[in-house]
């Protein structure tokens, strides 16, 4: 079963990688764990295990940041770290 760290390592790596950024989020209880950012999308990341599940406060601030009109992705595995590439680059409004 894949560790929450490793696939937050992974991401971090692939958005610098990419030429983004994944900014550590931390002091507000159930903030998202990183704010992901390349080629003009922002984006947030809640990193779980897959048998891990959203808290109350997690919930409560992905509904909020949606109310914003931003997205909140909950990866659990590489791949899901892939799917959330793959969306920003279509999302995106900058040439890679």
């Amino acid at each position: 079963m894949p560790r929450e760290s490793g696939v937050e390592r992974f991401l971090v790596e692939e958005l610098k990688r990419r030429g983004g950024a994944a900014i550590k989020l931390t002091g507000v209880l159930g903030i998202p764990d990183r704010l992901v950012l390349l080629n003009g999308v922002a984006a947030f990341a809640e990193l779980k295990t897959p048998t891990g599940r959203l808290s109350a406060a997690q919930r409560v601030w992905s509904a909020r940041l949606a109310r914003m009109g931003f997205q909140t992705w909950t990866p659990r595995t590489r791949d899901d770290v892939r799917d959330l590439m793959e969306w920003i680059e279509c999302q995106s409004t900058m040439t890679p």
